[in-house]
């Protein structure tokens, strides 16, 4: 055993005090001097498992001896102070190393989750480098270790323990970010074809499983394409009508235009006419009042008396298209003489009297 065997502590009373306290003091002294405190392997802390055991048993030794001196009604209060002071530092010697094995347990426990949980950081760390700004999902590593070396006695069993946790999320993570990888290229085909705004929150899929990812991008593209062409169909629409009301408008605005300028043409023309005929009956009075009554009782030469009127107009019913002039003249009887020329060299002498002569213009103005 780890600790030393001490002698049997014994107390007679026969009138005077009979004991080997002295050598029983010297004794453990001596064994709490030599506690080691300092706890590092575990070997130490099955040792110091041991030295509180050990102080607990003698403890109870230090209480039953004095128990048994008071039994034999042995009043002697320096036999009795001793063993009162002796199981006090016993005790006191027992609970401070209890707390140190506890402490020093749960500081080794904290190392070992400590090392373990950074182990596993720095390798997500180094796989999250190459997935294109997406991120593994946070793991709470410390409660995998602490769950791991749960009811473990001994500081290697823990540390086998916390190894194993970190190789086995080692593998799981290098799976997961196998998987994030395959999920992310998907992502790039989609975003080259110029879709990268309908998935700004493909972190919350880039986990997920290569087929339902697939799919669900697929399915958002899909989507889009139906409501883009929606769009389309209404925009053309619109732009359809836009243009049938416009070339309705500017439709109203030529007919309107055009009933306008026929309006236009015929008041010109009605002006016109008027002003034509309005000038032929000017220029018949006017050759009209040149005779008197004694200048028709007259006889004048033709030449002397003649008076020329130029009229340019059609006649399509008998010439045609050609152009055709009428030269009027007045002799000194009043009458007057029409020549009519026409571009087929066509003419023609007429002996008219005044008063048919209206007649004549009227239907050459018509």
């Amino acid at each position: 055993m780890f600790y030393k065997s001490l002698p049997v502590l014994f107390v007679r009373i026969e009138g005077s005090v009979s004991t080997n306290i002295a050598e029983f003091k010297t004794e453990i002294d001596s064994y709490v001097s030599s506690i080691n405190k300092e706890l590092v392997t575990d070997e130490h802390f099955g040792r110091a498992e041991l030295d509180v055991k050990f102080c607990k048993k003698t403890e109870k030794q230090l209480v039953n001896a004095r128990e048994a001196a008071l039994n034999q009604s042995m009043d002697i209060k320096t036999t009795m102070d001793l063993l009162g002071s002796m199981g006090e530092n016993i005790r006191q010697v027992r609970l401070r190393l209890e707390k140190l094995v506890k402490r020093e347990k749960e500081n080794r426990k904290d190392a070992i989750v400590s090392v373990g949980c950074d182990a596993c950081l720095e390798h997500i760390k180094m796989l999250n480098a190459e997935l294109q700004g997406f991120y593994l999902p946070v793991t709470d590593y410390q409660i995998l270790m602490r769950d791991a070396i749960k009811g473990m006695k001994t500081l290697e069993s823990m540390e086998e323990a916390a190894d194993g946790v970190v190789i086995e999320y080692r593998q799981v993570n290098n799976e997961l970010a196998e998987l994030m990888n395959r999920n992310i290229e998907c992502l790039n085909v989609a975003k080259k074809n110029g879709y990268a705004f309908l998935f700004n929150d493909f972190d919350q899929y880039v986990h997920l499983d290569n087929e339902h990812v697939g799919l669900m991008i697929l399915g958002r593209i899909s989507e889009h394409k139906t409501i883009e062409a929606k769009k389309e169909k209404i925009e053309e629409e619109r732009r359809l009508k836009a243009a049938k009301r416009l070339a309705a408008v500017e439709m109203a605005k030529q007919k309107e235009a055009a009933e306008e300028a026929v309006c236009v043409a015929k008041e010109e023309a009605v002006v016109e006419e008027r002003e034509r005929v309005a000038e032929s009956e000017r220029m018949l009075n006017k050759q009209s009042g040149l005779f008197t009554d004694e200048q028709l009782g007259k006889e004048q030469p033709l030449e002397e008396s003649k008076q020329k009127i130029d009229f340019d107009y059609n006649d399509n019913r008998d010439y045609g298209n050609s152009g055709t002039y009428l030269d009027v003249s007045f002799n000194s009887k009043g009458e007057i003489n029409i020549e009519q020329d026409s571009e087929e060299y066509y003419r023609e002498s007429v002996y008219l009297t005044i008063e048919s002569l209206k007649e004549i213009l009227e239907k050459v103005s018509q």
